[in-house]
C-alpha cells in the first residue's frame, strides 16, 4: 500500500511555522508536496528508507520485501523537508540592516548567533534521529557513520571526506578529481 506526502503537507506546515504565524504565506501545495518528495530522497541518500520509492505524484510505495511505511518513518520526512526549509529561510535573512537619510538612521540586527545555534541544533535533531534509527536496527550504523563524517566535514568546510582508508578528495581547482 502506498502513502500520500500530500497527507503530509500540514504536518509540514506545523513544522515551519510557529502557533499562529505564516511565515510562507505564498507558498502552495504543490511546493510543499515537492519539498517532501525531495526529503524523501535526501533521507534515502542518508541511508534511511532504501526500501522504499516516491513517484511523482508523491506517492511512497514499498519495494519488492518491504513493508508498508509507518507514520513514524513519515515524519522523517516531514523533518528533513523542514530542516531544508527552515535552512532556506535562513540563507534569506540579513543580519544586519541600515539606513540613514540625512541626519536619520535605522538599524535592525538579527543575532548571527542565534540563526547558529538554530541551524545547530536541526543538526543535532538529525544526529539524534540517525542514532536511535540505528539502536532500532532501522538503518545500518555504517550508513550513520558516514553521514556524520559527511556532514561534520561539510560544516567544518574541509574539501576532503576520509573513509575506509581510503582518502577521497572533492575536485578542486587542480582539476585531477579524486586522488
Amino acid at each position: 500500500m502506498s502513502v500520500d506526502l500530500a497527507d503530509s503537507i500540514d504536518a509540514l506546515k506545523r513544522s515551519v511555522n510557529p502557533p499562529g504565524e505564516d511565515l510562507f504565506p505564498d507558498t502552495q501545495d504543490d511546493e510543499w508536496l515537492g519539498r517532501l518528495q525531495d526529503a524523501f530522497w535526501d533521507a534515502r541518500l542518508d541511508g534511511l528508507l532504501n526500501g522504499y520509492i516516491v513517484d511523482d505524484d508523491g506517492l511512497i510505495t514499498p519495494i519488492a520485501g518491504s513493508v508498508e511505511l509507518t507514520r513514524d518513518l513519515v515524519q522523517i520526512v516531514v523533518f528533513y523537508a523542514t530542516a531544508n526549509a527552515i535552512y532556506a529561510k535562513l540563507l534569506n535573512i540579513k543580519t544586519l540592516f541600515s539606513a540613514k537619510a540625512g541626519p536619520v538612521s535605522f538599524e535592525t540586527q538579527q543575532s548571527a548567533n542565534v540563526l547558529r545555534d538554530l541551524a545547530q541544533s536541526l543538526r543535532d535533531r538529525k544526529a539524534i534521529l540517525l542514532t536511535r534509527l540505528g539502536d532500532l536496527q532501522t538503518t545500518q550504523t555504517y550508513y550513520i557513520d558516514s553521514v556524520f563524517a559527511r556532514t561534520e566535514n561539510l560544516v567544518s568546510g574541509l574539501d576532503t571526506f576520509l573513509g575506509a582508508g581510503v582518502d577521497f578528495r572533492a575536485r578542486g581547482n587542480s582539476g585531477q578529481g579524486f586522488a
